[in-house]
């Protein structure tokens, strides 16, 4: 039988030029975690009422004026293990990634007049330096005997005028081809009825970190403010490789690689009261932060191969040149509001309750105008909706000194309709089709500390454990090509194994 082998370069420019962002990454890149020190981990991230803890400054700057030392120096790192498995129509994978961040580190400074009670008691003043999200993880998905193809997306999206450089790299590389009546239409290669088998690999590295500069203040001890301005540091790296075999002979590979760099600003004001010994409420504003962003696109040769003679003979190379795009991200508005209970030095339990409203965030080009992006903000506002998070944690004093800790929180998925998200790729240099759907997180934490004179020690384990779709592409423009495919969607997992260690010194 003869073989004639079709050789294209399916490369990338994703997250470039105009509409080079999409809503899915303007959510990826301003959702962040629970990390922190391991005490405000270990209780599950539920300080927003307590402070006294750099990493609860974060979630309320209000904490910084609960300080009632004179320095206190820490520092913190942990090991992450993220393991993923995926189920796509029966098939199961599994990858994963170990990786070891550095967490946290602070320098607070402040004055208390310990021989007052009434009006402005204390002052203090801090650094802190947090990483909010880590964004190593590996993945694997696969399926069989899919009746749906890349290629009945690739056709439909050009058949519809929804032109973009994914369907130019298709009609180079002999992808799919023009028809023989109309070129302004282009076919898929397969047959009707004909199935493909896909593998999807992807490799995320990267992190974003904040550097948080706060003031706080006490007053009558009764009544704890403060205000911070954080610096935001994005770093992100995507390695993407879609491949599909033919029941019919053939196959093709779609390989994508992006680098994000991005810096950005933000404001936050909180308050705590303390009515009596035993209680503590707060209440905290975050204004969005400004991301100013940029990506370089670079591509990789790639292949496709078809050994069906009937198909064609032609080869093809197509390759995109680099490209690099500025571009302005606003993220979402977030409110946290939290209550404590405080048992002397036996004992607490916290309870924090946050809003992140995604339905605001915007996407615009460097300079502020958005009109280039019109199409992805029009889908964040029909998409998105505000996402609710709730954190509980607990802290026993067992013995003097020494504290164990346990935490739980539980955060709702951003989506109005988790069942029913697409992604429209339109005139863009973006040429990932695929996208995911986070449906629910769950976190599960304990922890200990000792503390010892001026200084202390604290350790904790995170089970963060994340449900959420993946789709290969826009399935219901897939469905529209002339062979009427459906695609399925794969559910995976993501157990995240995060050990972390604190110390710190305070006088």
């Amino acid at each position: 039988m003869k073989k004639s082998i079709v050789t294209a370069s399916l490369l990338i420019a994703a997250l470039a030029s105009a509409s080079a962002q999409s809503e899915f990454d303007a959510l990826k890149f301003n959702s962040t975690d629970i990390v922190g020190s391991a005490r405000f981990v270990g209780m599950g991230g539920a300080m927003g009422a307590l402070g006294g803890d750099p990493s609860s400054i974060n979630i309320n700057p209000a904490g910084l004026g609960v300080y009632r030392s004179f320095l206190e120096v820490s520092l913190g790192m942990g090991v992450n293990i993220n393991k993923t498995s995926a189920d796509w129509d029966g098939t199961t994978t599994n990858d994963s990634r170990t990786h070891v961040p550095f967490n946290h580190a602070s320098f607070i400074i402040g004055y208390t007049n310990k021989d007052k009670s009434k009006g402005v008691v204390g002052n203090n003043f801090g650094f802190s330096y947090s990483k909010l999200k880590d964004f190593h993880r590996n993945m694997a998905i696969s399926a069989q005997d899919q009746k749906s193809s890349i290629t009945d997306y690739i056709e439909s999206h050009f058949n519809n005028n929804l032109d973009g450089y994914l369907s130019k790299m298709a009609i180079d590389a002999h992808l799919v081809k023009p028809g023989d009546a109309d070129t302004s239409f282009v076919n898929t290669p397969l047959n009707i009825g004909e199935t493909v088998n896909p593998d999807y690999i992807s490799e995320e590295r990267g992190y974003l970190n904040e550097y948080t500069f706060s003031y706080g203040m006490n007053i009558s001890n009764m009544v704890y403010w403060g205000v911070s301005m954080g610096v935001q540091d994005l770093y992100y790296t995507r390695e993407t490789s879609y491949y599909e075999s033919f029941a019919n002979n053939g196959n093709m590979e779609l390989i994508n690689r992006t680098e994000t760099k991005g810096t950005g600003v933000n404001f936050s004001a909180g308050v705590i009261v303390k009515p009596i010994d035993q209680l503590r409420i707060g209440a905290a504003v975050h204004s969005p932060t400004l991301f100013t962003s940029s990506e370089d696109n670079y591509g990789v040769r790639d292949h496709l191969y078809s050994r069906l003679t009937a198909r064609t003979d032609v080869d093809g190379d197509a390759r995109p040149d680099n490209y690099n795009e500025y571009y302005e991200v606003l993220s979402p508005w977030k409110y946290n509001f939290s209550i404590a209970g405080v048992l002397g030095h036996r004992g607490l339990i916290s309870v924090d309750y946050q809003i992140a409203d995604y339905n605001t965030m915007k996407i615009r080009e460097d300079g502020g105008r958005d009109w280039n992006y019109r199409f992805e903000n029009n889908n964040i506002k029909d998409k998105m909706q505000a996402s609710h998070s709730l954190r509980v944690g607990a802290e026993v004093n067992v013995v003097d000194g020494l504290f164990l800790r346990c935490g739980y929180a539980f955060v709702t998925s951003p989506f109005t309709d988790k069942d029913n998200v697409t992604m429209e790729l339109f005139e863009t240099y973006y040429t990932s089709p695929e996208f995911f759907v986070d449906r629910w997180t769950n976190y599960y934490s304990a922890g200990l500390g000792y503390h010892k004179g001026f200084w202390y020690v604290d350790l904790s384990y995170q089970l963060k454990q994340q449900d959420f779709d993946f789709y290969a592409y826009d399935y219901k423009i897939a469905n529209q090509s002339s062979r009427s495919t459906t695609l399925n969607k794969a559910e995976l997992t993501s157990l995240i194994h995060n050990v972390s260690i604190s110390a710190g010194v305070k006088f």
